[in-house]
């Protein structure tokens, strides 16, 4: 089944929150652009990795929920007023997304536009809301636009599940970051040095340097270059 990530006509959204900004507060946003700060992120190393308060009148803060994620299946586990809800991974067809089950049936979080924009769409092909997240730019708060008329309840629910969605684009982003920093040591590690010719030397690039100090497969006595690989990538990795 695929779903249009653009409907024959655009509906102006129901309601609108913008968020996280740098201070990790998503506010609500009125239809004269007015923003009231409404819930507070925090990240965690350890599970839950992500914890959302309500923020509420005089500077106090009341759970919103939790979630946690399976390094394993990659499924997140949320915690929302006392209640579990599993969103998992989906490669249904060709498009990859996100699932859970709710009172109108299953519902799937998929990427849209560039990558760092999803759409929460119904099984009948009824599109519930739109999460522009900017992770990938970096500029602005990203903005969560819910199509329809909802309760409460349900409407935590978007809200909860498109902040899940929220923190897995920036970790895959930060990740994506991290990774791109190894490649660039590596490939200077490489290119380091120029002497070395299989039987010991100061140089030989990447390949001699993993037989030692020296600059062939063959030559030297230690294991610098190698060491000196392995203890960049773990630097840039942790």
């Amino acid at each position: 089944m695929h779903f249009g990530s653009q409907p024959a006509y655009q509906t102006p959204p129901s309601l609108t929150f913008v968020g996280p900004d740098d201070r990790n507060v998503v506010s609500i946003q009125s239809a004269t652009g007015m923003r009231t700060p409404l819930f507070f992120l925090q990240y965690n190393h350890s599970k839950p990795q992500l914890t959302v308060h309500r923020i509420l009148p005089h500077g106090q803060q009341q759970l919103f929920f939790s979630a946690s994620t399976s390094s394993a299946s990659g499924s997140i586990t949320l915690i929302l007023k006392g209640q579990e809800l599993k969103v998992r991974h989906s490669y249904e067809g060709m498009q990859p997304r996100k699932e859970f089950h709710s009172q109108l049936g299953k519902l799937s979080w998929m990427v849209a536009g560039w990558g760092d924009t999803m759409e929460l769409w119904t099984q009948d092909r009824r599109k519930l809301a739109r999460f522009q997240m900017k992770t990938l730019s970096g500029h602005g708060g990203g903005v969560l636009e819910l199509y329809g008329r909802f309760d409460d309840a349900f409407t935590d629910l978007m809200v909860a599940t498109a902040l899940c969605m929220y923190r897995e684009s920036a970790k895959e982003v930060k990740h994506a970051g991290k990774l791109g920093k190894v490649m660039k040591a590596v490939g200077k590690l490489g290119g380091e040095g120029g002497g070395g010719d299989g039987s010991g030397g100061d140089g030989g690039g990447l390949f001699g340097s993993l037989g030692g100090d020296g600059g062939g497969a063959s030559g030297g006595d230690g294991g610098g270059g190698a060491a000196q690989l392995v203890s960049t990538a773990t630097l840039y990795l942790s």
